[in-house]
């Protein structure tokens, strides 16, 4: 360590002494330490006794070099935050690690780019800003529900490399622009993976963001036996305190001294299926697992010789990276009636692969495409050239995976309201025999059943916010239950009238048939104003499938590689919300960026 204060004296080494040249220059005056042949500690002595006080500057111009104010600029770099920035989103966007902010030829790149004026950052820095990126968004629940209503969600685990259980949560929100995913937490979930600890895991994200279960309309999730238990809760479940008041004789004695109801108004209500009409569950199935499970069945009911060919094909495939030659290759390894089986499986399973890529989209809505994809499907069924058992046993499958599609209220307003309306009822009452589907009166009759309490539960909605004074000082007090959307449970004050709904979609449903095939509902609904304006916004923004949430898996897959399974769950966790919350996957427009 001395010999790097030597460099601060002039050495005469055969007097063994040296002429300090910071006081020299400061001073004018000459100062001689001696020192030893084997030995300078005595120079390092004097210059940290001193001139522990000397800066930079004061250095430099002892030892005669040009100042540091001369050999870089000093100005800060006018655009040292642009660049840091756009290094995190490099990193980010690239699935890079952290460490390369300070590996030698990243920081000469930088250099080079900025003239030397850039100040490099450390990892630690790095790794804060990812995070602060990951956190930076948030969802503002209240504005959003007052234009577009309740958003949907999408859930799904995930096992990484290091063999940790992860979470996802997506939110499905409509824009001026269109549909947009937004990852609202990806968490890590202790086993085990029961549906109490997924239940709890989901609330405890959404009350992040400022909601509960009541704020989203639908969530989306595969077929697994966990999901279902964690998110089949219906809307109209008893409460616990509503069990605690069953055979209550005092509660009865009071029922039966209130006033009774209207007639017609008891003999609607009496009317109505609620377990089948209003039994509506937050979860929604994934079409496209659902659709993956039946043509699994499918190729199990399959004859012999065609597993055969099945397995053939799949030992030729992994043998070809390359596509193009692929066709080239399965005709000369496998012989002519081999091919011809081929050639069957493709026109059969054709169709399936058509109708999961067009509901796998995420930027779009494909909820109102289901009913008429699926009835297509059925009847496609029978025009295959199979034997008769084999047809009959796919739609057996069929009728097994999809049959509850015929009563799904969710589904049927989602095609209502698009640009389908009730232009597939027809063909579907005539041709389709699995999904029997009711006349046209009775199920627009329980469409609007089904519409008149989703827009009464939005009007409610909005007036937990708290209605005007002058309506609040006028409103009687009411100690009614608030988990039911009709009038008479407390209700009935809201300024919501049912025509005003009921008009636009009676205009809705005469204008389908002149409306385009290839039009974009939500456009459509983004266009006009009302209740059930906001109702269709709402439903048709729900996702067909859990996709959105199975690419978030994808990306997290590309980022905890083999070399990176030791990352800290609140790391990977700020990656992937930067990914998707700043808009680095879905890119609507490129943007040039000048160094």
């Amino acid at each position: 360590m001395a010999k790097v204060y030597a460099s601060f004296f002039e050495l005469d080494d055969s007097k063994l002494e040296g002429v300090c040249k910071v006081c020299k220059a400061q001073k004018g005056t000459i100062v001689k330490v001696k020192y030893s042949a084997s030995s300078k500690t005595n120079l390092k002595s004097h210059f940290t006794t001193h001139h522990k006080d000397v800066n930079i500057e004061e250095k430099a111009s002892a030892l005669g070099a040009r100042a540091i104010s001369q050999r870089f600029n000093p100005q800060p770099f006018p655009k040292q935050e642009e660049l840091t920035a756009a290094c995190t989103n490099m990193i980010v966007d690239l699935n890079l690690p952290i460490s390369i902010v300070e590996r030698h030829s990243f920081r000469n790149v930088l250099a080079v780019s900025s003239g030397g004026r850039y100040k490099p950052v450390c990892r630690s820095t790095m790794r804060d800003r990812i995070i602060q990126k990951g956190n930076a968004w948030t969802f503002q629940a209240k504005d959003y529900m007052a234009k577009y209503g309740k958003p949907s969600t999408t859930v799904d685990l995930w096992t990484s490399r290091a063999r940790r259980g992860q979470m996802a949560v997506s939110i499905h929100l409509n824009t001026e622009e269109g549909l947009d995913t937004k990852v609202l937490d990806f968490v890590h979930i202790p086993h085990p993976h029961t549906a109490e600890n997924i239940s709890q895991m989901y609330e405890m994200i959404l009350a992040r963001h400022g909601l509960d279960v009541n704020d989203t309309f639908k969530t989306v999730c595969d077929t697994a036996s966990n999901m279902k238990k964690a998110f089949d809760v219906s809307l109209w479940e008893a409460d616990d305190d509503d069990e605690q008041h069953e055979n209550n004789p005092e509660l009865e004695r009071l029922e039966e001294e209130a006033d009774p109801l209207d007639e017609d108004l008891v003999q609607d209500i009496e009317g109505i299926d609620y377990s089948t009409l209003f039994g509506e569950q937050y979860r929604q199935a994934c079409c496209i697992h659902i659709l993956q499970l039946f043509v699994k069945d499918c190729l199990q009911l399959l004859p012999d010789k065609y597993k055969k060919i099945l397995r053939k094909a799949k030992v030729v495939c992994k043998k070809s990276h390359q596509s193009p030659r692929l066709s080239e290759m399965l005709s000369k390894q496998l012989p002519t009636p081999d091919l011809e089986g081929v050639k069957f499986l493709i026109s059969f399973l054709k169709p399936f692969y058509h109708a999961t890529k067009t509901l796998e989209a995420e930027l779009q809505a494909t909820i109102h495409e289901v009913i008429p994809i699926f009835c297509f499907l059925e009847r496609h069924i029978p025009d295959v050239e199979a034997s008769a058992p084999f047809k009959a046993g796919i739609l057996d499958a069929f009728s097994a995976r999809f049959a509850f599609m015929a009563s799904d209220m969710h589904l049927i307003s989602a095609v209502a309201l698009s640009q389908h309306g009730v232009r597939w009822l027809p063909v579907a009452l005539q041709k389709n025999r699995v999904l029997q589907f009711e006349p046209e009166y009775t199920l627009r009759a329980k469409l609007e059943k089904y519409l008149s309490v989703l827009v009464e539960d939005c009007a409610s909605v909005e007036c937990e916010d708290g209605p005007p004074a002058a309506a609040a000082a006028a409103a009687p007090s009411k100690n009614l239950k608030q988990d039911c959307a009709f009038d008479f449970f407390g209700y009935d004050n809201q300024p919501t009238k049912v025509s005003d709904w009921k008009s636009m979609f009676d205009a809705h449903m005469a204008s389908t048939n002149s409306l385009p095939h290839d039009m974009d509902p939500l456009q459509y609904w983004r266009g006009k104003s009302g209740p059930l304006s906001k109702i269709a916004l709402q439903i048709l923004s729900v996702p067909a499938s859990s996709a959105p949430v199975e690419r978030i898996f994808s990306h997290a897959g590309l980022i905890v590689t083999a070399k990176r399974t030791r990352m800290a769950d609140d790391l990977l966790s700020a990656l992937v919300k930067a990914k998707y919350n700043s808009g680095l996957v879905h890119k609507r427009a490129k943007q040039m960026v000048h160094i």
